[in-house]
């Protein structure tokens, strides 16, 4: 018969087992056979906790049990036990008739991946999701710890599809997918919502800067190299938006998802290729976020926004060499505020962009009353670097400074995205005479054919090197190594003056931060630019 038929004794010796049960586990003719043969570890605790028991009481038991497959992987079969046993209450031996049922559970195991994975991906899906997330806010409630959920839309994905095709696109989100994955923990959740969003439930990150510290890892995997598609070079990278619930706070898993995805729109507007928090996570700077956009529009329109001038100092000579301009708010309650404090708010009101012009334009002019001697550095964001009229407006805010030396200060990604599409935008700026300061260095690489054209005037590591000085100098010195070979200076921001010994023998060539001293404002601008030239040495008169 084709089923499984067998008998064995109350030791566990297998007395006969039929041709089709021989076959199904792999067994020679002749061969010595043992129950340890036949089944899983598991079936042996269940034997003593249910099967046994039913046998001395009933005689018979019925159920599913794993087993043992020729091949070595693991079979299910349906089975009757029938079992005989002595007066003194033990199971002399017991009969098996067993059908094979593995490919019936195989195939409703692939309908129950089907119905909660995503076919493309092999992520969770938003069914899965919600549950899990579910699951994860019960548990954070129970235990009073936090969840963190990311929401991540790639950019410049609708280009690719565009460009390449939908097949194309298809092979890029999977590749994508295998990134995230290697950047977050076995226990985090990964789910592809549709087209190029994905979510990904963090459980528990300990932490709000632990949680920022897995959005910052998939972000720089999603982005750190192209990918090939076939013959295709693609580049894309990732907005991704963060929340974090309150530890032990009750919320519903929609809230969590309509939160992250706030802070993912605010990535987009940012220029993409950042993460941001979701609105409503930390209050407003006087604890009313529902008046910040108010708050910055008078700041805007009463001239509240101001420039400061952050120094660059020679590492050797601790001279003066550059000056970073930094936007403030010259807040009438709370005093000069730094941008940090506010560039959340700026964001979500959608004020950053006029903000930053706006202190450009106090810089420039400050510095056309002060006569600067050294190079400044304004910095520019991704999305500005994408508007249409950068050139113009650019040239416009250069002429309230003709005579300054006017460097753009611009993170490596966002001219890698830039240049990717297509852009010409920093070729036009170097025939202006507007050459780059490219912040990131050592960390987000671009292609060397690439970082050899750029119209480059320093570059400025990234902080993780800094950071990580005493336990990587190598990836310093190849940076600095790279810089010299291009003929640029190579800046670092430094906040304890016990790391520039070590950082100058790196070949680091200048610094900012608090080492190079506190920053100045405009009327300390102009007072510092005549001190220096009043000290300057003057040329002796020709003979």
């Amino acid at each position: 018969m084709p089923h499984l038929v067998g008998l064995t004794d109350g030791t566990g010796e297998v007395l006969w087992l039929n041709a089709a049960g021989r076959r199904f586990v792999g067994a020679q003719p002749g061969q010595h056979l043992t129950t340890a043969d036949l089944f899983t570890e598991a079936v042996f605790d269940r034997y003593y906790a249910s099967i046994r028991p039913a046998l001395v009481r009933d005689g018979v038991w019925t159920g599913e049990l794993p087993v043992r497959r020729a091949d070595g992987s693991e079979g299910v079969v349906d089975v009757v036990l029938t079992g005989d046993v002595g007066a003194d209450g033990e199971v002399r031996w017991i009969g098996a008739l067993a059908v094979d049922v593995t490919s019936q559970h195989e195939r409703e195991a692939e309908l129950s991946h089907q119905a909660s994975h995503d076919p493309l991906t092999g992520l969770a899906n938003r069914m899965l999701l919600l549950d899990r997330l579910d699951v994860a806010v019960s548990i954070a409630t129970r235990l009073g710890s936090p969840v963190a959920v990311l929401t991540l839309d790639l950019d410049g994905f609708k280009a690719v599809n565009d460009e390449y095709g939908h097949a194309v696109g298809d092979r890029l989100l999977q590749q994508v997918t295998a990134r995230i994955q290697s950047a977050v923990r076995p226990a985090d959740t990964v789910a592809r919502l549709g087209g190029d969003e994905f979510v990904v439930i963090v459980h528990p990150p300990e932490e709000r800067s632990a949680a920022m510290a897995v959005a910052e890892r998939i972000r720089d995997q999603i982005g750190m190299l192209d990918y090939m598609v076939g013959d295709h070079r693609i580049r894309v990278t990732a907005s991704i938006g963060l929340t974090l619930s309150q530890p032990g706070a009750t919320v519903e898993p929609d809230a969590l998802l309509a939160a992250a995805d706030r802070g993912m729109y605010r990535a987009k507007r940012s220029g993409g290729n950042c993460v941001r928090v979701a609105g409503g996570d930390r209050p407003g700077i006087l604890g009313h976020a529902e008046d910040m956009g108010d708050q910055l529009a008078r700041a805007l329109a009463e001239g509240q926004v101001v420039a400061a001038f952050e120094p660059v100092v020679d590492i050797s000579t601790q001279e003066l060499c550059a000056l970073q301009v930094l936007a403030r708010w010259e807040h009438p309650e709370l005093g000069r505020l730094p941008a940090r404090s506010f560039a959340e708010e700026a964001l979500v009101t959608g004020y950053a962009d006029l903000i930053w012009w706006a202190a450009t334009r106090h810089a420039l002019r400050a510095a056309a009353g002060a006569h600067p001697d050294v190079p400044i550095h304004i910095t520019l964001a991704t999305s500005q670097l994408r508007d249409e009229d950068v050139v113009g407006r650019l040239r416009a805010l250069r002429d309230l400074a003709p005579d300054a030396e006017i460097l753009l200060r611009v993170d490596a990604h966002s001219v890698l995205d830039i240049t990717t599409m297509g852009q010409e935008v920093i070729d036009v700026l170097g025939r202006d005479g507007l050459r780059l300061v490219l912040s990131g260095h050592g960390r987000r690489g671009l292609p060397l054919g690439l970082l050899a054209s750029l119209p480059l005037a320093a570059v400025e590591l990234d902080p993780s090197l800094v950071q990580d000085v005493a336990d990587n100098p190598k990836a310093i010195t190849l940076a600095t190594r790279l810089a010299t070979t291009l003929g640029v200076p190579c800046i670092a921001q430094v906040d304890d003056a016990a790391e520039l010994p070590r950082l100058a023998v790196l070949g680091v060539t200048s610094v900012s931060g608090w080492v190079a001293g506190s920053e100045w404002d405009a009327d300390e601008l102009a007072a510092e630019m005549a001190a220096r030239r009043a000290t300057r040495p003057r040329p002796s008169p020709s003979r």
